[in-house]
């Protein structure tokens, strides 16, 4: 009762007036020109067509689990013929339809005849992944143009190269299968190119100005070197030395006959004997021109003489020799795009509107640290200058 006897009251306030400023709003026109600076920008874009042969071509892979094998040698399975075939049909409402098959290796080094023959994890990759399209070209007799092979060495390890179990998995030929697709198109316009995450390097053959290299031939088992030819390569060599890893390929290749018996004790086959000719070619350019390891790279095709078996199919050759070629490597995006030139210019950046862009960029001793690649020393000093004339300073 006494807490409701005082909340029933009624309060006094006392109110007086007084007079305050008050802020208001009034538009003047300020006496001074407002310069405007230019800051430098560039876009670095892409053009892509597609290589000859190519056009609306598209890939279609992990259809077939990898084919694995053992460190001697790689067995093909009726099982694996068959998924083969079967997809093959699978795709027959398909055009142009191309089995590609691509080898790859473990890390470990390697030992035997592989280490004599091949040398390499990547010549070995590439004998490989060569054997298994021959082998599938005549049990599905397959036509000329409808399968390839390559080889990636240790590149791309699916598990550990550090248990035998990795390393097993490691060791594998990955099928693909290519077809033309009409829906696929290439812009005309230059467009953004795709993320450094997104891209791979691919092997690039370089044409030497003073022309082609003159193929090798055999005489007795041994590759025959021209008088002055060493000097050809180190020109070519150094016509791409701004390039990313310039470096010369030995190509080998037998005349299309079966081996006799000692050789085939010897080498096993066409790919090997061409393989272990090329690896002695490469050690005498390699020893005249003093070369590192990473300098040369060595592959055999056997019997197959075709520069491009997709096109050309596989031309068996009456010739044994040796093919060098100088090559380097270039950043080409999306692994996707397989088949596609891909060519890289820089361009000045002008947007439509100014204020869409924030042009204001911050760089520690010319270095961008929010603008990663975009900008460059060139480009900063230019918006340095612009800066300084305007009597703008930023610290």
């Amino acid at each position: 009762e006494a807490g409701r006897a005082q909340n029933r009251r009624v309060e006094v306030e006392v109110w007086y007036d007084e007079q305050e400023e008050k802020l208001s709003l009034e538009e003047v026109v300020v006496p001074e020109e407002i310069k405007r600076i230019k800051v430098c920008r560039t876009q670095t874009v892409c053009k892509l067509r597609y290589r000859e042969g190519h056009a609306r071509r598209a890939r279609v892979r992990n259809l077939i689990a990898p084919l694995r094998f053992d460190d001697e040698s790689v067995a093909l399975p009726d099982s694996f013929i068959r998924l083969v075939e079967q997809t093959l049909q699978n795709l027959s409402d398909e055009q142009n339809v191309t089995l590609k098959l691509i080898g790859f290796t473990d890390d470990a080094p390697l030992t035997g005849r592989a280490e004599r023959i091949y040398g390499t994890h990547l010549s070995l990759s590439k004998a490989r992944a060569h054997r298994v399209a021959l082998a599938l070209k005549d049990a599905l007799d397959l036509p000329t143009a409808g399968i390839a092979s390559d080889g990636l060495g240790a590149a791309r390890p699916l598990a550990s190269n550090q248990t035998e179990r990795g390393r097993a998995l490691n060791r594998r030929i990955e099928v693909e299968f290519w077809h033309d697709d009409p829906l696929q198109e290439l812009p005309d316009e230059p467009q953004l190119c795709p993320d450094a995450a997104d891209a791979e390097w691919v092997t690039k053959i370089h044409e030497p100005s003073a022309g082609p290299l003159a193929e090798l031939p055999i005489e007795g088992g041994e590759p025959q070197i021209p008088a002055g030819y060493a000097n050809d390569l180190r020109r070519g060599l150094a016509e791409v030395a701004a390039r990313t890893n310039p470096r010369l390929r030995f190509l080998g290749f037998t005349r299309n006959a079966g081996l006799d018996r000692r050789t085939a004790l010897v080498y096993g086959d066409d790919i090997g004997l061409s393989a272990a000719r090329a690896r002695r070619t490469l050690q005498k350019i390699q020893a005249e021109l003093q070369l590192a390891g990473n300098q040369v790279e060595h592959e055999g095709r056997g019997y197959v003489h075709s520069d491009d078996v997709v096109n050309a199919g596989f031309v068996a050759g009456e010739t044994s020799h040796v093919v060098v070629q100088v090559v380097y490597d270039e950043l080409a995006e999306n692994d996707d795009l397989d088949g596609i030139d891909i060519t890289r210019f820089t361009r000045e950046l002008s947007p439509k509107n100014p204020l869409a862009l924030n042009l204001m960029r911050i760089s520690v001793d010319g270095e961008p640290i929010d603008d990663p690649g975009r900008s460059f020393a060139d480009l900063q000093r230019c918006t340095d200058v612009a800066l300084e004339r305007a009597d703008i300073q930023f610290g």
